[in-house]
């Protein structure tokens, strides 16, 4: 029985270890990407081009 035991505690600790090394690797790299998606969506407009956005007033 506590072959089993240390057996699913190491599987349980190899799961946990490689979600946290996934998710340390896919967090910064998901950031960039929102940071260009961002710099896309608000670049290659100056201030004197018409928008999509209707005037007010």
């Amino acid at each position: 029985m506590d072959g089993w035991i240390t057996f699913w505690k190491y599987v349980y600790i190899v799961g946990l270890a490689s979600f946290f090394v996934v998710a340390a690797v896919i967090i910064p790299l998901g950031a960039r990407n929102l940071i260009q998606l961002f710099r896309q969506l608000g670049g290659g407009r100056t201030e004197g081009q018409a928008t999509d956005e209707p005037d007010e007033g």
